[in-house]
């Protein structure tokens, strides 16, 4: 019979931290992913993940093709929840270059259908972590998207800027309750300042 897991803690998450903060390898998101059940999508999962976002969202989503293509140059960008076989959790996340992120402040990045190529290139350090759509249809898969969320961005991405465009109040809130605040940009735009060290301010 296998042994059991051991529970999550501060100090057990702590040993996935990078030093650097600047971490862009797929690998070791999607592990830390999986401390809190999330996976990366299939071509199912992101067919099932949108039609699951646009019924939360009044706005216009990206397309599948799109959030393809995202993935296939950033394989850990789209993270769903499906604890039960169903998908009940969608996290996507944009990782972006310094120019990328300066188009975005400006209003010229198109967040709805993203050129990949405009985001980040191979090899080319990123500057920021934009979460581009965050959407669940039960309590159990909001928790684990937000915690996911915040441990991926405090454990490995800490010293990028967080940035991210409140599309409802509820997203609002969530934001501001992990510390980000509303910056010049476009509606809705919102901002996380690199942390001062792993896990600063990260709550089980």
């Amino acid at each position: 019979m296998p042994s059991p897991c051991p529970p999550l803690t501060l100090d057990l998450l702590l040993q996935s931290a990078d030093p650097g903060g600047r971490c862009s390898n797929p690998t070791a998101i999607l592990e830390v992913a999986a401390l809190f059940d999330l996976r990366q999508a299939s071509a199912t999962d992101i067919v099932d993940g949108l039609a699951l976002a646009s019924s939360r969202v009044d706005a216009p989503l990206a397309s599948a093709a799109t959030f393809t293509a995202v993935q296939a140059v950033a394989p850990a960008a789209i993270l769903v929840h499906r604890p039960h076989g169903k998908v009940t959790g969608l996290l996507a996340t944009l990782p972006l270059s310094a120019e990328a992120l300066a188009r975005l402040r400006a209003g010229a990045l198109d967040t709805r259908n993203p050129a990949p190529d405009e985001l980040l290139k191979p090899h080319q350090p990123a500057a920021a972590s934009y979460t581009w759509i965050v959407a669940a249809s039960s309590p159990t898969s909001a928790k684990a998207l937000v915690q996911g969320m915040a441990a991926i961005h405090s454990l490995l991405t800490w010293q990028l800027v967080a940035c991210a465009r409140a599309v409802t109040a509820d997203g609002a809130r969530v934001l501001t309750s992990f510390g980000f605040q509303p910056t010049a940009g476009p509606v809705g735009y919102m901002e996380l300042p690199p942390l001062d060290a792993p896990l600063q301010g990260f709550r089980l």
